[in-house]
C-alpha cells in the first residue's frame, strides 16, 4: 500500500456546499507533509468497516473562495450522515488539477463529468493499483519461516544468489510467473528479484497456491494475484493482471506452467488484429471464461497485446500440456517467440532425480 496516498481523520463540519451541488462530501485536515499535487482524485474510502468507491478533491477549492487546503470526498453510494465519523481516504488515480470555474453551474457540471469518469474507471477490468491480491496477509510469518527452511533445500538457487546477486544480471528485466504459487516457487520468486528482476506472479492452477506462500511473497512487495480456490473468472483475471506490468507493459520473459499465459497473449494478439477471432461458440465454460476476459481487456485497451510481444524475448514451458500446445503453434506458424522446452530438458530430468521436483522449477 502507498501510505503517501492514504489520509486518515476526522470528518470536520464544514459549508455543505457540496450537498448544494448535489454532491455531499467529507472533508479531511490534510498534512503538511503531504506532497502530493491538487486536483481531483479516483479514491477508495473506508468507513465503519466498509470500503467505498469515491471520488476526492485535494487543494483549496478556489471556484467557492477556499483558502485553506483540504481533502473533500463525495462517497457514492453512500446514505448517512458522515460528520464526526473517522474515515481512511487511499487516493488512488489523479483525474484532473485543480483550477477556477467561472461559475458555479460549470463547476456542478465538471463535477457531474468527473464523477461519470471515476465511475467507468471503477469498472474496468484491471486496476494497477492493487499491488497484490492473496487470501490472508496475517499467513505471511508462517509463510516466511517455510520459505526459510526451504532454501536449506534449494541449494542450486541459493548458490545463483550468491554467484550472481550482487551483479544483478536481470536488472530491469520484466519478468512474469504462471506456476503454482507454493513455497518453493517463492524461493524461486526471491531468487529472481535478488538478481534484479521486476517479478509478477499468479498460479498455474486454482487449487495449488499455499495462501502462506503467497502472502509471504507479497509482505515482501511482489506483486502476486493467487489464492487457493480461486473460481475461474478469478483465476483468469490473476493471469491477466500479473502479465500488465505498470505504463501499460507487458513481460519480457515468461516462465508458464500449463501454457495459459502464453495462450492469453497469443488469443489477445489475434483479437487485437480482428476480433472475430473471438466469435466463436466456445467448448467449454473455461473457454467461456477466457474469452470474455479476452473481450473485456480488449474493449479497455485494443493495443495492450501488441505492445507486449514486441517487448517479450521468450517463454520457458514446465509442463506436457503448454509444450503441446507451443508445438501446435509453432507448426502453424503462430508462435510469437522463443521457447525452451523445460519439461524435456536435460537439466529437469537431472534435478528430478537428484534433488525431486522442487529445484526442477
Amino acid at each position: 500500500m502507498r501510505t503517501g496516498r492514504v489520509i486518515e481523520g476526522v470528518v470536520r463540519s464544514g459549508r455543505r456546499l457540496g450537498r448544494e451541488l448535489g454532491f455531499p462530501t467529507a472533508n479531511l485536515d490534510v498534512p503538511r507533509d503531504l506532497e502530493l499535487e491538487d486536483g481531483v482524485y479516483r479514491s477508495r474510502v473506508r468507513v465503519g468497516g466498509r470500503t467505498y468507491e469515491a471520488m476526492s478533491n485535494l487543494g483549496c477549492n478556489p471556484s467557492v473562495g477556499g483558502a485553506e487546503r483540504r481533502l473533500e470526498t463525495h462517497l457514492f453510494d453512500f446514505a448517512g450522515d458522515l460528520y464526526g465519523r473517522r474515515l481512511r481516504v487511499e487516493l488512488l488515480d489523479r483525474i484532473r488539477g485543480e483550477r477556477r470555474f467561472a461559475s458555479v453551474e460549470e463547476l456542478r457540471a465538471q463535477i457531474a463529468r468527473d464523477k461519470t469518469h471515476i465511475q467507468n474507471l471503477n469498472t474496468m477490468f484491471l486496476d494497477l493499483n492493487i499491488p497484490y491480491k492473496v487470501a490472508d496477509m496475517s499467513l505471511a510469518e508462517w509463510g516466511r519461516k517455510e520459505i526459510e527452511i526451504a532454501e536449506h533445500e534449494m541449494p542450486g538457487l541459493m548458490a545463483v544468489r550468491r554467484k550472481y546477486g550482487a551483479a544483478k544480471p536481470l536488472a530491469g528485466v520484466r519478468i512474469m510467473g504462471s506456476l503454482h504459487m507454493t513455497i518453493q516457487t517463492a524461493v524461486l520468486i526471491e531468487t529472481l528479484v535478488e538478481l534484479g528482476a521486476d517479478v509478477r506472479w499468479c498460479s498455474c492452477n486454482i487449487f495449488s497456491t499455499q495462501d502462506h506462500a503467497a502472502a509471504a511473497v507479497a509482505e515482501r512487495g511482489v506483486a502476486v494475484f493467487a489464492w487457493k480456490g480461486e473460481t475461474l473468472p478469478e483465476y483468469w483475471w490473476c493471469t491477466a493482471m500479473a502479465l500488465s506490468f505498470p505504463g501499460g507493459k507487458g513481460p519480457q520473459l515468461i516462465v508458464d506452467d500449463g501454457g495459459d499465459a502464453t495462450l492469453l497473449i497469443h488469443k489477445g494478439y489475434k483479437a487485437e488484429n480482428d476480433a472475430s477471432t473471438l466469435d466463436y461458440a466456445p467448448s467449454s465454460y473455461e473457454e467461456e471464461v477466457i474469452l470474455e476476459t479476452l473481450r473485456r481487456l480488449l474493449a479497455e485497451d485494443g493495443d495492450k497485446w501488441h505492445r507486449t510481444v514486441a517487448e517479450w524475448r521468450g517463454v520457458s514451458e514446465e509442463t506436457t500440456t503448454g509444450v503441446h500446445r507451443l508445438y501446435q503453434m509453432q507448426a502453424a506458424g503462430e508462435l510469437l517467440v522463443p521457447a525452451i522446452n523445460v519439461n524435456d530438458s536435460c537439466t529437469k530430468s537431472k534435478f528430478d532425480n537428484l534433488y525431486g521436483c522442487r529445484e526442477s522449477l
